[in-house]
């Protein structure tokens, strides 16, 4: 995923050529939904950094919203990786949404059964999005679990990712959501909620095996490509948005037929560098030492 890290080792085993790469093997359509999970072990800020960084290498726009407070971060891996990142937020082409602060000023603002709601971060996108005028876009949703610690309701949390998904299925644009998984399993049933929101879930999991010195963790990736109507219920009356469903989700596992999944038994493994990662297959980690 990071251009000037393109370093390949192989080395042959059993007959079998053997390879580790820093780019994952899988490219994902564009202009898909991806749920990414993580844990604390295995946090898969990484990936969401190198993502968006090709996005804007490959001449994309990309939207974040975050609520770590992480700009500066950004602005190392980018610079790390070539990406002027300042020409790309003076350009438009990148921009970063504190969501912490769209929080605060809806704080006051209810519904009539009294919930919290986040209109105004879900019309900023749309503004936003009618700005790009068109182009090729990513937005990254990288807040969700910290918007759930300061508050905010499961219920509120569902209403929110389903009208995010259907305006970038209506404006073909590329959505990431990252959900880190707790322990204790607390939103187990909105986590359920993401995995039938999104085409794809890519988990991002410390080693199955335990701990190790030279793999960081592991990668796995499934394909949850379904009927798309249900997304619109309140929308029903729309007929040009229900037959866009339609079409899309009736076509969905046509169109990703291609994209080879990742189980746990054959997990991509990564190891991470200062601001980059490496990728091989399981059973190759000796190919990076």
């Amino acid at each position: 995923m990071i251009e000037g890290c393109n370093i390949l080792l192989e080395r042959s085993h059993c007959g079998s050529n053997l390879r580790s790469e820093t780019r994952p093997p899988f490219d994902l359509p564009k202009e898909t939904c991806v749920l990414i999970t993580d844990e604390l072990a295995s946090p898969a800020s990484f990936y969401v950094y190198a993502t968006a960084l090709q996005r804007l290498k490959e001449a994309h726009r990309v939207l974040v919203l975050s609520a770590a407070d992480d700009l500066a971060r950004w602005h190392t891996i980018a610079g790390k990786t070539g990406v002027n990142l300042q020409q790309h937020i003076n350009s438009k082409a990148f921009e970063y949404l504190d969501v912490s602060s769209e929080l605060d000023r809806e704080g006051a603002t209810t519904d009539r059964e009294g919930s919290a709601t986040l209109r105004g971060l879900y019309d900023t996108v749309v503004d936003r999005l009618a700005q790009a005028g068109g182009a090729p876009t990513l937005v990254v949703f990288d807040a969700l679990s910290e918007m759930l610690w300061l508050g905010l309701e499961d219920l509120d949390a569902r209403r929110f990712c389903r009208a995010l998904r259907a305006l970038c299925l209506r404006t073909q644009t590329g959505l990431i959501i990252r959900f880190h998984k707790t322990a204790d399993g607390e939103h187990d049933d909105l986590l359920a909620f993401l995995t039938q929101l999104c085409q794809f879930r890519l988990d991002v999991c410390p080693l199955s095996s335990g701990r190790s010195g030279v793999v960081s963790g592991e990668f796995l990736l499934w394909l949850f490509a379904q009927f798309l109507l249900w997304l619109y219920a309140p929308l029903r009356h729309d007929t040009d948005i229900t037959q866009i469903a339609l079409r899309r989700g009736a076509s969905c596992f046509a169109h990703h037929a291609h994209i080879k999944t990742i189980p746990r038994s054959n997990a991509l493994q990564y190891r991470l560098t200062d601001y980059s990662a490496m990728y091989f297959e399981k059973g190759t980690d000796r190919a990076v030492l």
